[in-house]
């Protein structure tokens, strides 16, 4: 017969060491699941105000960028109508009608000043702060 090796005891220097063993519990730990939930949750209102602070930047840049084109659009308006009249338009009113030159007079204000019928006029456009952006219609939306 094999002679089976007894089960090792631990010793430390002649002393035996007691070993923690695996006890079953009669209860469960505490669960962690508020923890995680709460977690969750300020992982998710970080996103959405990030989300939410990216599309009021975009919709910023994008109404200064929209401002900038009626101001180019109106330009190159005056310039075609010079081209094709041998004078620039005597007022604002003459550019939309005859030009196809759109304004939002909720968005935006026209400053259009004539010098003379040879001298380009001295166009401007000014935000009336409503923008009625990105932003305006997310917070509208709640």
């Amino acid at each position: 017969m094999r002679h089976m090796a007894e089960p090792q005891q631990n010793v430390a220097h002649g002393k035996k060491i007691k070993t923690k063993s695996k006890k079953m519990r009669l209860y469960q730990q505490k669960s962690r699941w508020p923890r995680t939930v709460a977690l969750s949750a300020l992982g998710l209102a970080l996103v959405v105000f990030v989300s939410v602070s990216l599309l009021g930047q975009a919709g910023e840049r994008m109404y200064a960028q929209q401002l900038a084109t009626l101001e180019n659009a109106l330009r190159r308006a005056a310039v075609t109508c010079y081209a094709l009249e041998g004078r620039y338009p005597d007022t604002l009113d003459y550019l939309t009608d005859n030009y196809g030159v759109v304004i939002d007079s909720d968005r935006f204000i026209v400053s259009y000043s004539v010098f003379g019928r040879n001298v380009m006029p001295s166009i401007e456009v000014f935000s009336t702060g409503s923008d009625g952006g990105i932003e305006e219609a997310f917070y509208d939306a709640f």
